[in-house]
């Protein structure tokens, strides 16, 4: 057996935005986030993000916000390896 044949992959999508409720939680969330939350400061200890970075986000998030047709959906993936 080889590697390749205990390889699995696994996927899902999901549309977050379903009602208006749903885009104001979703869009305030995230901002908040990125400009005050704990995903900043990690983004920050990491090094991953600068402070002007993360502002420009906040401000994205927030258009995104203000856009009435605006959707948002996430991919997830998974692999499952088995030794064989």
């Amino acid at each position: 057996m080889s590697f390749l044949d205990v390889l699995l992959f696994g996927r899902w999508q999901r549309c977050f935005v379903e009602t208006e409720a749903d885009h104001a939680c979703l869009g305030v969330t995230f901002r908040d986030r990125v400009l005050n939350g704990e995903m900043r400061k990690k983004a920050l200890d990491l090094g991953v993000a600068t402070e002007a970075e993360l502002d420009e986000m906040g401000a994205e998030w927030q258009r995104w916000i203000d856009t009435e047709d605006a959707t948002c959906g996430t991919i997830h993936g998974q692999l499952l390896i088995t030794k064989s």
